[in-house]
């Protein structure tokens, strides 16, 4: 698996304890055919199984305190504020927490992560941006729901 770490510039020395964010390629694990490799995504026809097993593998690699929080994301403007009990029927492209040792994430191919937390990580989103949900106003509503 490939795990790319991300920065964050102007978090005090404290804060940059708290928040871990990054990104992982398609490397590594157990999809096949069309999904090979470490495909994170149960809507798109890849058995469910081998998704799972995919996750457990981000989860292990990376020593996360929680399972992440998976959003089924449809390029909506919509953000959850977590822990909350999500369905496959709830649609929501960006999430936020104020809880430590909670896990968010955003799946993403040809549209952009972004995370965003205050200077002293007092909460941190994830939001899915892919040009839908930007037109959408995704990016306007999470700043403006934190």
């Amino acid at each position: 698996m490939t795990w790319i770490s991300a920065s964050f510039k102007g978090l005090t020395t404290q804060a940059k304890n708290k928040v871990h964010a990054g990104t992982t390629t398609r490397i590594g694990g157990v999809s096949m055919d069309d999904y090979k490799g470490l495909n994170l995504a149960s809507h798109v026809g890849d058995a469910i199984n081998l998704v799972n097993q995919n996750r457990a593998i981000i989860s292990k690699y990376l020593n996360l305190p929680s399972a992440p929080i998976w959003l089924n994301q449809t390029h909506t403007n919509k953000i959850v504020e977590l822990p909350q009990t999500l369905t496959q029927a709830d649609e929501f492209d960006a999430s936020f927490t104020k809880q430590k040792q909670l896990v968010c994430a955003v799946m993403t191919a040809d549209c952009v992560p972004i995370v965003i937390t205050d200077i002293h990580a007092r909460f941190v989103a994830t939001i899915h941006a892919g040009w839908r949900g930007l037109a959408n106003g995704i990016v306007a509503n999470s700043v403006a729901m934190l």
